[in-house]
């Protein structure tokens, strides 16, 4: 094998590399955001369903 050959082949291998590292990265920030979007529909929910009792009680309160 003579040096552009060589040279060649590490140029390949570095632009695999950093697909990989990218495509990682990318699965990664898709699969947090995915979490994060669940936690937030749940917490919303939550909180709908929290208003709503303290909506309820406050007109309880208000009706004696």
């Amino acid at each position: 094998m003579n040096a552009k050959h060589t040279k060649v082949g590490f140029i390949l291998s570095d632009a695999l590399i950093g697909l990989m590292l990218i495509s990682l990265g990318l699965v990664t920030y898709v699969e947090v955001h995915h979490q994060l979007q669940n936690q937030l529909m749940t917490k919303t929910e939550r909180l709908d369903e929290v208003r709503a009792q303290y909506e309820h009680q406050m007109i309880e309160i208000k009706e004696e």
